[in-house]
């Protein structure tokens, strides 16, 4: 189950925005370090402003071509109803093995 992409991160990218994301679980598979966002090592807050800063000082064709790029990964790597039905399945298996205990 790749929910732990974080539905924010993914409609961002979706909408061609670029992405600024730590380390962590999945975020580093769709943010590409200096391709379509910046990747910071988790809890490393200086990093996450400085990554932040660097987003907001881009000059529009990099801003562009990086939220193009975002769009493309997010485009050819989520699917929204594979995911729900992952979350759907791993849910309704968690449910049957607790059933006894409710």
């Amino acid at each position: 189950v790749r929910a732990c992409l974080g539905m924010s991160l993914t409609e961002g990218m979706a909408a061609g925005l670029p992405s600024v994301s730590y380390d962590a679980g999945g975020m580093p598979e769709v943010v590409l370090n200096e391709d379509n966002g910046f990747v910071v090592p988790t809890n490393e807050i200086p990093l996450l402003a400085e990554a932040l800063d660097r987003v907001r000082n881009l000059s529009d064709a990099a801003r562009t071509h990086m939220g193009e790029r975002g769009r493309e990964i997010a485009r050819s790597t989520v699917d929204i109803a594979n995911e729900g039905r992952d979350v759907l399945a791993l849910l309704s298996k968690v449910a049957q093995e607790h059933k006894s205990r409710i």
